[in-house]
């Protein structure tokens, strides 16, 4: 974001000074606005003066001096010196870059990134890491924050890790001690290394789980998981993922469609989590191919007509391939696995696949739409063959920023006989309202599910939340499956966000 001047610039003006009043000079899609400049024939620097502005696409720079070496592909700006863009917004004293070499370095620098504020004596840019010296990070708006992150060293590989050394926490001026060195993952396809943790399993309790993911290479990752609840066996199990996409343009965690996991959800009228239909569409179609192979013990289905908490996968070989195509998004994957439903039941041999298929969002006038998705499952076994198929039809409507609402009608079409009973469908019929308000700290989001033919309402969800400066006191809860949270998430999501991108994408999108 910092490289805002290309390698050629057009033929210089002949003379060796320069004086006009608020000119605007045009470098190739760069415009330079200034009150005063001057240009050296001799080693080809043009120094602006006044007030300067250097707008590129979607990127400004001002300042007080923009001093421009032609020849050596190198600038400086300084005085009072502002970066903006769509990902951050950045102040310094003085603002040295080379375009040749992509590189920069900033002094005196304080850098806004979403809700993250830092604050650091030096920042070094290269394409490959970023640099800062004597750093401070907090989530408070207050000029003096009650709570910061303090660092010697921080460097950030944009799209793989970051290494920050000498980490302390700074809490209401005291300070809680040092970490010599701690390391992060950026990396969205992956979990990284995580730390067991309570956790609670509908019917069974409290206990203990525990997972994490690794890159065994650009394109292959290992996972494993652990979990440890009261009168149950213990629940483990294994991965390893091949996966075909390009790191650039995956924000994501890059996992195959889970078949014991709710069968619909991802889509914004089936799951209060999935926080917009774009969301929905960019989990349906985001680009990938990916193969697994993969052992589960003693692991829980989700919103199914029966809820088991010991399904056993002795082994699994997975397939997945999704994309975007004129706007459709699609997904389908096939498994070959012998699954078992309970510790004292038999091993199933079968071959398993499903499909979606979500399209666009057709708007009829204004910000109002409508949107169709279909899903299919099918298995495939020694014993019987089963399936179902689900058509979506749903209309939109967001009023305006920030408030999204929609209703939306299913039906659904059963052939064969299951080899388990959590492979139905929990409703063939399902009618689905939704209203989302997200607005300054505020944020309601209701869905309600009823089935058409009895008139029963079989799920309610919400979620309310409040946000304080770097902090979200929030409620979820859920009808069905039954689940009930209430807790304080650290706001820290839309910083790491785009450290995780390598590339960053710029686009102006709809509502939708």
């Amino acid at each position: 974001m910092l490289f805002f001047l290309p390698p050629d610039l057009p033929p210089v003006p002949p003379a060796l000074v320069q004086q006009v009043q608020r000119q605007r000079q045009v470098f190739e899609g760069i415009v330079i606005e200034f009150d005063v400049s001057e240009w050296d024939a001799e080693t080809g620097v043009f120094t602006f003066s006044g007030f300067v502005t250097a707008k590129y696409d979607l990127t400004v720079v001002s300042g007080q001096k923009m001093v421009i070496d032609h020849k050596n592909m190198r600038g400086v700006a300084s005085g009072g010196v502002e970066l903006r863009d769509p990902e951050a917004l950045l102040k310094t004293d003085t603002l040295e870059f080379d375009w040749g070499k992509k590189t920069g370095h900033a002094e005196n620098v304080y850098v806004q990134a979403g809700n993250m504020r830092i604050r650091a004596e030096t920042l070094d840019i290269t394409p490959d890491v970023w640099t800062l010296q004597r750093a401070r990070a907090t989530l408070s708006r207050k000029n003096k924050p009650n709570y910061e992150i303090k660092t010697r060293t921080v460097r950030i590989y944009p799209g793989r890790y970051g290494i920050a050394s000498h980490v302390s926490l700074n809490l209401f001026g005291l300070n809680l001690g040092a970490v010599p060195e701690m390391r992060f993952d950026l990396d969205p396809r992956i979990d990284g290394f995580n730390l067991p943790a309570f956790a609670e399993r509908k019917g069974v309790g409290f206990g203990v789980s525990w997972n994490s993911s690794f890159l065994l290479n650009d394109n292959m990752v290992l996972g494993a998981t652990w979990g440890s609840f009261p009168s149950r066996l213990p629940n483990y199990g294994f991965n390893i993922i091949w996966m075909d996409a390009d790191p650039d343009k995956t924000f994501r965690q890059l996992k195959p469609h889970d078949d014991l996991k709710e069968q619909t959800g991802d889509g914004w009228f089936d799951n209060i989590s999935m926080k917009s239909p774009r969301m929905e569409a960019n989990s349906i179609g985001g680009s990938r191919l990916l193969y697994m192979l993969a052992s589960r013990w003693n692991t829980s289905t989700t919103a199914r007509p029966e809820i088991l908490n010991d399904v056993s996968k002795a082994y699994e070989l997975v397939v997945e391939s999704a994309g975007t195509s004129g706007g459709v998004s699609m997904r389908a994957n096939a498994r070959i696995q012998s699954i078992r439903e309970a510790s004292d039941t038999p091993f199933v041999n079968r071959l398993e696949s499903q499909f979606a298929l979500l399209s666009p969002v057709w708007y009829v006038t204004g910000n109002f739409g409508f949107q169709l998705r279909a899903d299919l499952y099918n298995t495939f076994s020694e014993n019987t063959e089963f399936g179902w198929a689900r058509g979506q039809a749903s209309l939109l409507y967001s009023p305006t920023e920030g408030i999204m609402m929609g209703v939306a009608y299913s039906d659904s079409h059963t052939y064969g006989t299951p080899d388990f009973e959590f492979d139905r469908r929990l409703y063939d019929k399902a009618l689905h309202g939704r209203f989302d308000y997200s607005r300054g700290p505020y944020t309601f989001r209701y869905l309600a599910k009823i089935d058409p033919s009895s008139g029963t309402l079989f799920d309610t969800e919400y979620e309310i939340a409040f946000v304080a400066e770097g902090f979200e006191p929030f409620i979820v809860y859920r009808q069905f499956p039954s689940d009930f949270r209430m807790g304080v998430r650290f706001r820290i999501d839309d910083f790491v966000g785009r450290l995780q991108r390598r590339r960053m994408e710029r686009t102006i999108d709809r509502p939708f």
